[in-house]
């Protein structure tokens, strides 16, 4: 009976380190998103990169950037761009929290199915802060989100 308890809580154990997802996320990096838009009244779509920066929990002193970075050649293909930098400079000091975001026009053709599935499970945008050359932090944008606007 004892050898059996044992063994369950083994399996047990096990199993919840399975079930843990493996990838680390940062608590620096919030809510990022893409989303497609689309203007109202038009035929014109967007999709909009955006996310949130948690200054206060950035682990260095020194001001940076924020890029999203385009990992897939069909997502390129329908914004004609794989980075995509932002003009502002950020300082740890500037606010707990710095809400981040760019707007790339479509300009190819897709499939919103195919789109949702690139985002959220195949890591196809990622949003980095960066300073000269180093990159401080890198995280794929895991929510695709369609606005029909």
């Amino acid at each position: 009976m004892k050898k059996l308890a044992v063994l369950l809580i083994t399996i047990l154990i096990v199993l919840v380190g399975c079930s843990n997802n493996n990838e680390e996320t940062s608590s620096v990096i919030e809510n990022g998103q893409v989303t497609l838009k689309k203007m109202e009244n038009t035929n014109i779509e967007f999709l909009q990169f955006s996310g949130n920066i948690k200054i206060t929990e950035l682990d260095t002193d020194q001001p940076f950037s924020v890029r999203f970075l385009v990992k897939d050649d069909e997502v390129e293909n329908i914004i004609k761009s794989t980075e995509i930098v932002l003009p502002d400079q950020y300082f740890r000091g500037n606010g707990e929290i710095v809400p981040v975001g760019e707007m790339r026009m479509v300009t190819g053709e897709y499939s919103v199915k195919e789109l949702e599935k690139k985002i959220e499970k195949e890591n196809a945008v990622y949003i980095e802060l960066f300073n000269d050359d180093e990159i401080l932090l890198s995280e794929p944008i895991k929510t695709f989100v369609q606005n029909n606007g």
